[in-house]
């Protein structure tokens, strides 16, 4: 696909200063080559820099803010999680990139964390993982995505509450050669989710989860679609050493008829034990 012959070199330089304690200004520049191939190429060599700044107004908390040029464009970025006290989480995130839909599975893998319960999650966020990917089917082709996060995390003594928003842009490029040559595509997705994680008693713990979600796309061919993702989790810890779990999740999405988004159901139930030695 667009990764055959496809690279990317990146060389930088960063330098950072602590004005007090709470405040870290940083900047860098650096060079990169970026390279796709394929019906819908895109290449970009040049300087690259990012100007930033990191607060960090109490131990829990760490807010950091950049603006740079990368990719041939410049952007802003946010990496934001505020603790205003000590059973409330507010995080966000924002970022601009470019990249294809096997590079997003690596990145989620690579951002991802197993909890007590069993469930994947956002080891930045804590929130349940889901694909990127998940409502007009496996983009493979190199598109600019611009995505935004917010989360809002209530601590209890037995339980965790998590609600989420989520909401990007993805712009394709333009094919420039074969059938499918023209202008370019976009789609732009938003959902919000909400968790919630029970701990019964120091062996069980349990989770659910529900996410409801639209995304539509423009020219050449306009389709909608909504989703709905939900999950129920159970662990339990036989021993120190042997822990088992069941979750079951579902996924629905209706495409409204349009032969390119079919509507679809799939069910996920999972059972496994885990045994440390």
């Amino acid at each position: 696909g667009p990764l055959n012959g496809a690279h990317r070199n990146t060389e930088s330089a960063t330098l950072g200063y602590a004005v007090t304690r709470t405040i870290q200004v940083n900047g860098s520049v650096g060079h990169e080559d970026l390279l796709y191939k394929g019906n819908t190429p895109f290449r970009f060599d040049g300087l690259t820099w990012n100007l930033g700044v990191k607060l960090l107004p109490n131990p829990d908390s760490s807010i950091s803010i950049g603006y740079g040029s990368h990719e041939g464009r410049n952007s802003a970025s946010l990496d934001a999680t505020y603790a205003p006290s000590a059973r409330i989480r507010l995080s966000a995130q924002y970022s601009e990139a470019v990249t294809t839909g096997q590079e997003e599975l690596a990145q989620t893998l690579a951002n991802s964390d197993v909890n007590s319960f069993g469930q994947s999650i956002d080891h930045r966020t804590g929130i349940p993982l889901t694909a990127g990917d998940n409502f007009l089917g496996a983009q493979t082709a190199p598109a600019r995505i611009r995505r935004f996060s917010g989360v809002i995390t209530l601590l209890r003594d037995r339980d965790v509450y998590s609600l989420t928003l989520l909401r990007d842009e993805t712009h394709y490029f333009a094919a420039i050669s074969g059938p499918s040559a023209g202008p370019a595509t976009s789609s732009t997705g938003i959902s919000a989710g909400f968790a919630w994680q029970h701990s019964f008693s120091e062996a069980m713990n349990g989770n659910a989860y529900i996410q409801y979600g639209t995304r539509s796309s423009g020219a050449p061919t306009s389709i909608t679609q909504q989703t709905v993702t939900a999950s129920l989790g159970l662990s339990y810890a036989f021993s120190p050493t042997l822990s088992g779990r069941a979750q079951y999740s579902y996924n629905g999405t209706l495409g409204g008829g349009n032969a390119l988004a079919p509507s679809y159901q799939q069910n996920l139930i999972t059972v496994g034990l885990h045994k440390s030695f």
